[in-house]
């Protein structure tokens, strides 16, 4: 696992150098401060084993033009076992598409995040029916410029985990 936080400013992309990852690992980034009045989400853009690319977002109907912001992030490649269960999902769209997960007593928590800028429009993620073994997610996008909400497929990844603390070895 990696974490840390970065400073972006706009739409434009900015790149976080990766180490000790084997393989691209699965990537969560949310805009952390309050700098700009105007709504604002993050997206990944880009990942490999050794660094990946986001960049924030605002409405379709604004300019882009969005005061400097912190993104925190973390990036975490599959663990086996454990607290922590990580999925990954391909081809989800504005439909709701299934995920199915390592079986957890209790209450779940559980994050989500687009791995992949396939479509351009301004999105976050919608998810229902969590279960122990189980959500619905889709790709939301906003409508602020126009009422068109079809969304291009994206590569979602999902962590879910048994809420309580837990110390990782």
């Amino acid at each position: 696992i990696s974490a840390g936080s970065s400073r972006a400013r706009d739409e434009t992309d900015v790149t976080v150098d990766l180490e000790g990852f084997d393989s691209g690992p699965m990537v969560f980034t949310q805009v952390a401060s309050h700098n700009g009045t105007d709504a604002v989400t993050s997206r990944v853009t880009s990942k490999s084993s050794d660094s990946f690319q986001f960049r924030m977002q605002e409405e379709e109907a604004l300019d882009g033009n969005h005061a400097t912001e912190q993104v925190d992030w973390i990036a975490i490649e599959d663990v086996d076992g454990g607290p922590l269960d990580i999925t990954t999902m391909g081809a989800v769209n504005h439909n709701f598409s299934a995920a199915e997960f390592g079986a957890i007593d209790g209450e779940v928590g559980l994050l989500a995040a687009m791995q992949t800028f396939n479509g351009s429009d301004t999105a976050a993620l919608r998810y229902e029916d969590l279960t122990g073994s189980s959500v619905r997610i889709k790709v939301e996008e906003e409508r602020s410029n126009d009422a068109e909400v079809a969304h291009l497929p994206e590569e979602i990844a999902v962590l879910t985990a048994e809420t309580g603390l837990y110390e990782l070895a």
